[in-house]
C-alpha cells in the first residue's frame, strides 16, 4: 500500500490503527486483519476516537503515537459533503462522559463471538480477559460501552436515515444463527428467532447450547444441575501443577504463550484441549451482568439468576442483552474489510 502524508486526508476519512502491543496483537489475530482501533479524521489535525476515558477529540499525531502505522479508508462513492457525518461524530464527542471504552472490552466480545484456534491457553486466556473486561465495566459506572469501530460505524449510518443513506457503511457480519432448538428456549424463539455476529464454533455459541440442551422444565434434575453449573467450582482433585501456573500468568502473557502457539500449533493430539468448562461459564455469565450494568439496565434484569429465565423458557435478560450488541458488534477488522470503502494509504508516525 502507498504511503501517504498526514495532508492528503480528508475531514471524514476513517482512520484504522495497527499496533504492536500484546492487547493489539490479540485483538488482531482474533478479528482476522491486522487492525485493533479505529477513528475519524475531523480535519485540522484531529481525530475523534473512542478511549479508555471515554469519547474524545485527539491530535492526529498524538492518536498516531501509540501504533506502528495506520490506514486511510475513504467511501467508494463519495456523497460530495461529509457535513453530516461530522455532525453526528460532533453529537457523540459531546456527550463523551456517558461512554467508556477499552481495549480490553473490545477483545472480550471478538473472544466472546469469533471461532479462534483452540489450545492449552485458551481457557485461561478467555476468562481472564472477560474477568478484567468485567472489572473495567464495574469500575465505569454508569457509562455505556462504546467500542471504538462502533463509534466510526454509528456516525456513517446515522449520519442520514434510511434508506438512501449514502453513507451508511457495507458490513458483513457473519451468517445468521438460528438457536433455539430445545423447547426450554421456545419463547425466545417466538421473539427473536434468530441473532447474528455469533461463530457457530465460538464460547458464546457454545454457553448458549449448553443452555438450549441441558436446561428443560420438565426435567428438575437437569435445572438443578444448571442452578449449580455456572458456579460449579474446579475439579475436586485440583487443577494440574501446569493449570495452577497458567492461572498465575499475567494477560500479557498469556497472550503471547496463546499467539505462539496459534502460530505455530504442535501435531495434533488424541484428545486436544478445549475451552469448554463450568468455570468458563461462569466467566462469560458475569461478564454478561457487568455488561448489562455498564448498560444501564435495571438491576431487577441485571441480577435474575439464569437458572429462573431458563426455568421459564427464556434466554437471561443479562446474555440476550449481550445477544443484541454482538448482532450490530462492528469491529475495526470490519471496517478494514468493508466493500464500500477503500483504502487511501498508509500513514506512519
Amino acid at each position: 500500500m502507498d504511503r501517504i502524508a498526514q495532508n492528503t486526508l480528508t475531514a471524514g476519512d476513517i482512520i484504522l490503527y495497527h499496533g504492536d502491543g500484546w492487547i493489539s496483537k490479540a485483538i488482531q489475530f482474533f478479528d482476522g486483519t491486522e487492525m485493533n482501533h479505529a477513528a475519524i479524521f475531523l480535519g485540522d489535525g484531529q481525530v475523534g476516537e473512542a478511549k479508555a476515558k471515554g469519547l474524545d477529540k485527539s491530535g492526529f499525531q498524538d492518536s498516531l503515537a501509540g501504533a506502528k502505522y495506520a490506514v486511510s479508508r475513504r467511501l467508494v462513492s463519495h456523497p460530495g459533503s461529509m457535513r453530516p457525518v461530522l455532525a453526528k461524530a460532533e453529537t457523540y464527542l459531546a456527550g463523551r462522559n456517558r461512554y467508556a471504552y477499552e481495549q480490553i472490552v473490545l477483545l472480550a466480545l471478538l473472544g466472546l463471538t469469533r471461532n479462534v484456534p483452540v489450545n492449552v491457553y485458551l481457557k485461561w486466556l478467555l476468562r481472564k480477559i472477560l474477568d478484567d473486561a468485567g472489572e473495567f465495566l464495574m469500575l465505569a459506572g454508569k457509562r455505556q460501552p462504546m467500542i471504538c469501530s462502533e463509534f466510526v460505524y454509528r456516525c456513517y449510518a446515522e449520519a442520514r436515515r434510511p434508506p438512501g443513506n449514502p453513507y451508511a457503511l457495507d458490513i458483513n457480519p457473519f451468517p445468521v444463527r438460528p438457536l433455539a432448538r430445545a423447547a426450554a428456549l421456545r419463547s425466545l424463539a417466538e421473539r427473536r428467532p434468530h441473532y447474528s455476529g455469533v461463530h457457530p464454533g465460538s464460547p458464546l455459541a457454545w454457553a448458549l447450547e449448553v443452555m438450549a440442551n441441558q436446561v428443560k422444565p420438565a426435567s428438575k434434575a437437569l435445572a438443578k444441575s444448571f442452578e449449580r453449573y455456572p458456579e460449579m467450582p474446579g475439579a475436586a482433585s485440583g487443577p494440574a501443577k501446569e493449570e495452577k501456573k497458567m492461572a498465575a500468568m499475567r494477560l500479557n502473557e498469556l497472550i503471547e504463550k496463546y499467539l505462539s502457539e496459534a502460530k505455530n500449533p504442535p501435531p495434533a493430539l488424541f484428545t486436544g484441549p478445549s475451552f469448554k468448562s463450568p468455570e468458563m461459564l461462569s466467566s462469560i455469565r458475569k461478564f454478561a451482568e457487568a455488561y448489562a450494568g455498564a448498560a444501564g439496565k435495571p438491576a431487577t434484569e441485571k441480577t435474575r439468576l439464569w437458572s429462573e429465565s431458563a426455568m421459564a423458557g427464556e434466554i437471561p435478560a443479562v446474555l440476550d442483552n449481550l445477544l443484541q450488541t454482538v448482532a450490530d458488534f462492528v469491529t475495526p477488522g470490519d471496517l478494514y474489510n468493508c466493500k464500500n470503502l477503500y483504502s487511501v494509504g498508509e500513514i506512519r508516525p
